[in-house]
């Protein structure tokens, strides 16, 4: 198996969501790992790499059928699935990061949280009732992630092509959080 190094940058606030709410305080929690840190799922970096590489099948046409190939058919349930080439690792902070913010009692790692907070507007740019929300957020931070393949194939130059068409990460990335930059190491053959 060969194995590259994927770095996200991310520039702006961003929410992974754990499925949770805060009760009261905050409709949605931002997923965290064993220590209490953030991160993003494998299977989450897979799709934002997937919908790159539809891209570029639909731009460039030495591209076409690589979505398929790398990542597999979407309904794993059904006579003739194909499985994608691909296997993804969570996205997590690095190492010596990771290592200093997971020691027990760590102050730090409360400050890689916030909460944002929305509210619906009516026409005349009043708040409307009970439509106040609030999610918790993670700070910008990079995340480091492994891809896995086999070797002697042509992945990792289409997922090299496919890194910058990742412009953010997460949940409500279409209204503005988890802005980021991508980029694969170790691409070339």
């Amino acid at each position: 198996m060969r194995r590259l190094h994927c770095s996200i940058d991310i520039l702006s606030y961003w929410h992974a969501g754990s499925g949770q709410s805060g009760g009261a305080s905050v409709d949605s929690l931002a997923l965290r790992d064993q220590n209490g840190l953030p991160y993003l799922p494998g299977k989450s970096l897979k799709g934002l790499f997937r919908e790159a590489v539809q891209v570029l099948e639909e731009h460039i046409p030495d591209t076409s059928g690589q979505t398929i190939r790398l990542f597999g058919s979407r309904d794993t349930r059904r006579e003739g699935t194909q499985f994608g080439l691909l296997r993804f690792e969570d996205a997590r902070l690095p190492d010596d990061f990771d290592r200093w913010l997971s020691a027990p009692d760590e102050p730090a790692r409360q400050e890689l949280f916030e909460y944002i907070s929305a509210t619906a507007l009516s026409e005349h740019g009043i708040a409307l009732q009970k439509s106040l929300r609030s999610i918790e957020v993670a700070l910008p931070m990079t995340l480091k992630a492994v891809i896995s393949g086999p070797v002697n194939e042509n992945w990792p130059v289409i997922l090299q092509k496919a890194a910058p068409l990742i412009r953010s990460v997460g949940a409500h990335r279409h209204r503005g959080l988890g802005r980021c930059c991508v980029a694969i190491q170790g691409g070339q053959a």
